[in-house]
This record gives C-alpha cells, structure tokens and sequence, in this order.
C-alpha cells in the first residue's frame, strides 16, 4: 500500500521533494509510512473488537465524618467530591450504597441506583465524634454482602483509627468476602495504617485539601481499569490486551521503518534519473522499474526488525501501563512511556536503515520526538475520539522520528561522502566503521545508474580512512577536502573542518 502509494508521486513530486532538507524529506517519508501503518492497525483493532461486557460492581462510600472533619473545610470538600463521583458513574453497572463513620457507623443509603437518593444522604452528612474506621468498614461489609458481581469499598478519612485492631479485622474479612478496599487518606490519616487497611498498597490515595477529587479519581481508575490505545476497554483478558497493543504498535513501527528505508533508498539512488525511467511511459511502466531496483532483502530484513522492536515496545508499555495505572496521572504518564518505548527502540534501530547512523543520538531524539507525538495524542484523543486521534498521533509520530532521524545524522556525523552525478545532483552518504558501497546494485549504499563501472567501497576504522576499488582489488588514496572522477561520478571526502567544494564540479563534467 505504502509503495503504490510512493509510486504514484514518481517521478515529479519524489524529485521535488529530495530538494527538500533531509530531515524534511525523511519526515514527509516517515509520516506517511506510519499513517499507513496506522491505517493497518486501524483495520487490526476493527477485527478484532470485542464488544464490552457491562460487568455488575457495586461500591460502598464510606466517608469519616469524625469531628475533625470539621477543620479546614473538610467535610464540604469530602461531599462535593463524593457526589462528583457518583455523577460519573454509569449506573448500568454500578450501584452505590453510602455509610458513614465517627464514634458509631451508620448505613446512610443501601445500595441504589438513584443518583437523586445518593446526593440527598451525602449533603446531610456532617462532622463529630471520633474515628471507629473499623465500625465503618464493618457496616460497609454489610452493604456489599449479597451482592453477585464486583464488589469496592472506597474509604476516605482524615484521621487516626480509634479502634485500630478492629479496623485491620474487619479488613480482612471484607477480603474474605471478595471485597476490595481502597482507602483515600488527608489530614492526620496514617499512609502506612491505610496500607495495612486497603488490599493492596498500591490502593492507597493520600491527598491535601483542595485535592480530594483527584484522589477519588485515581480510586475511580483503580475500579474501572481501561487500556493503554482505548477508553472503551471492551471484553478482554491481559494477554489479548498485550497482543492487540503490541500488533498495534508493530504495524506503526513496520510502517515508519519502511518509510524511512524507501526515503534513504531515494535518496542516494540514481533510479528516478535512470534511463529505464525517462524510458518508461506509464505508471505501470515506472512501478515495474522501480519494484526491480529496491533492494527487497534489505527490505524484509528491515520490516521483520521494526515490526518485533514493535511489538516489545507494545508490550513494554501495556505492561508498565497495567502495573501502574493508578498512580497519580499513571494514565497519561504510562501512554507517553509507551510512546517513548517506541521512539527508542526505533531510534537505535535505524541504523539498520542508514550507515554509519549515531544509534545513542537516534535513542534520545526518536524518544522525544514520541513522547511529543504521544502528547499531542492524549490531547487529541479528549476532543475527537480514539480513531482519529490515533491516526493522527501516527502521522506526527512518523514525521517527527523521521524529522529526528535526519537532524541526528546531519548535526553529529564527523565525516560524509559527498556522491556528485552532476554538479545539481549529489548525494550525501555518512562515514564510519561501517563500509559504504558506490555500485549500480541495489544493495549499495549509493545506488548509480545501470552501466556505470564503479564498485567503490569507503571506511573509517580508527580514524583511518579507506579506500578500496572492489572491481580490482586495490587500495587508492582520497584525501579530504578533495574531489576524484570515477567515470560518469564525482566523489568528494568531507569532514567537519574540511569540505569538499562543490564549485569544483563545474569543471569535472
């Protein structure tokens, strides 16, 4: 699809477009290919939806309304915040019941699907007493018990325990009944006493005043458990969630390699100047000359690469995503994280795609450039939607590796090849320990027009440069800063203090 998609441009636009600045030619390159990926996950994720299955829960607010509750507007914030929750639930699949907790503990509500019922018992709640949190958690057992699905107490309190053996008791027979426990704790609330409390440490919410409502919706996020691509999680167990995420992210990683590789391919390729092309009449014509000149091992060495770093950054980041989505912002934090994964990974990877390419720069700005794109994802996906917000994620993911790829290779390469087919039309190809071969195969890493009789072959091993003719089996000195005619070509060695002058051309052909 990618290619019949490049096809179509050649030769003018793709000609056009190598005028461009390299990183502005390989993000058009990049952004295409992963939007194209995009698309195929797109299609991936459609086929293999399942619908959500509307699971029955039940949750028990069991708010302390000890004296102290009264100090720094305690109790107002607990209710405001306890009625937003219950505005965001989707009583489909929840009902709530409410008890309340000081020297005694009382069932305020049953649970309920009335949101008219629920706000009418929390706005009546108010402050005295001690802290029997035990008291609390024992009515909220009472609550939940006949209840047939999943089943949540939330705990908020802003003090010490009163009857703090009973409190542990009782939460272990709330465990004993499959009942989670997850507590919120502010004022002089004990973190390690609620940790003991809740069913698992990683159930625990401490907040200040003025950030009650952020601590009950990282409890909300613990209750509800979304994906990392989407908000309607639908029916699947962990390890569907992992393949489904890292096919995903394997389809944007294999689009935005090959991309890549078709841009760096053109870019140092003489195909779209050959004779067979000017030769070739029809887009038929041009697709048939240019399916003949890729270098189709390299290609599928390049995809079946970037399509497994896919997949482990998928997998990574769904992992790490699941793990710790409850932490505060763990939903954005962990998304970006994934993003960035992929950056990285693509970033090291390329230089599969380009010689002599800085692997540890490529790390850092292909993760930046995600996390950027990842960023702009998250913004996207609260005003369009998934779908869109997904693709168009792609899209700026692909250009901005692509637009990162070729900053790493133009700001820190020390020393490059400058292939000159005629004083307009040059190449720029990186130097290093990696060889770089000049031939008319497409496995070169500068391709030139079919019947030119130059197999070069370029190194730098200890700061030492070689030269080798391939055809003849012989070294030859080239010193930098110089240019040397190799039959229809002209070759100059450049370095960052020395360059190659290009007005020298002129005069060469």
């Amino acid at each position: 699809m990618f290619l019949f998609f490049i096809f179509h441009l050649i030769p003018d636009y793709v000609n056009k477009a190598k005028k461009l600045p390299k990183p502005v030619y390989f993000a058009i390159f990049g952004a295409i290919g992963c939007l194209l990926g995009g698309i195929l996950g797109e299609i991936f994720l459609y086929l293999t939806k399942k619908n959500p299955i509307i699971k029955q829960s039940a949750i028990c607010l069991c708010i302390d309304t000890s004296g102290s509750m009264s100090q720094n507007g305690r109790m107002r914030e607990a209710i405001d915040s306890a009625n937003k929750f219950v505005d965001r639930q989707d009583f489909k699949s929840v009902e709530i019941g409410l008890v309340e907790f000081d020297t005694n503990s009382q069932i305020k509500s049953k649970l309920t699907r009335s949101v008219a019922d629920l706000h009418y018992q929390i706005n009546k709640l108010e402050p005295g007493g001690s802290t029997s949190m035990g008291l609390g958690i024992d009515e909220s057992i009472k609550v939940l018990d006949n209840f047939k699905g999943e089943k949540f107490i939330l705990l908020f309190t802003d003090g010490v325990a009163t009857d703090g053996n009973r409190s542990i008791t009782a939460s272990q027979f709330a465990a004993s009944k499959n009942i989670k426990l997850i507590c919120v704790g502010t004022g002089d609330s004990q973190k390690s006493f609620l940790e003991k409390l809740a069913s698992s440490p990683s159930m625990v919410f401490f907040t200040n005043s003025g950030q009650f409502e952020q601590a009950f919706l990282q409890a909300e996020k613990i209750i509800q458990n979304q994906q990392l691509l989407e908000t309607d999680s639908g029916s699947y167990n962990y390890l569907e969630s992992l393949f489904r995420v890292g096919i995903w992210t394997a389809l944007l990683s294999a689009g935005t390699a090959i991309g890549l590789t078709i841009a760096q391919y053109l870019s140092t390729s003489s195909v779209l100047t050959s004779v067979s092309m000017n030769q070739a009449n029809t887009f038929f014509q041009k697709t048939i000359v240019i399916l003949k000149d890729l270098p189709w091992s390299k290609i599928r060495k390049i995809l079946l690469s970037s399509f497994l770093a896919g997949i482990v950054a998928g997998v990574i980041g769904q992992i790490l995503y699941s793990l710790f989505y409850f932490v505060p912002s763990g939903d954005r934090i962990f998304k970006l994280l994934g993003w960035a994964i992929l950056g990285l990974i693509l970033g090291w990877a390329m230089f599969l795609i380009i010689p002599n390419f800085d692997r540890k720069k490529g790390m850092i700005f292909g993760s930046t450039g995600a996390v950027v794109a990842g960023f702009l994802f998250l913004i996207l996906a609260m005003v369009i939607g998934d779908v869109i917000s997904r693709l168009v994620g792609a899209t700026i993911f692909g250009a901005a590796l692509g637009l990162c790829v070729g900053l790493v290779e133009i700001i820190y390469r020390q020393s490059w090849l400058t292939v000159a087919l005629s004083p307009s039309n040059l190449i720029q190809v990186s130097l290093g320990e990696q060889p770089v071969l000049i031939g008319n195969s497409a496995m070169c890493t500068v391709c030139l027009p079919q019947g030119s009789n130059i197999n070069l072959e370029y190194s730098l091993k200890d700061n030492k440069l070689l030269c080798l003719n391939k055809t003849t089996g012989t070294n030859f000195d080239h010193t930098p800063g110089s240019w040397k005619r190799f039959d229809k070509v002209a070759i100059g060695i450049n370095t960052s203090l020395i360059k190659a002058n290009t007005a020298e051309l002129t005069s060469m052909f």
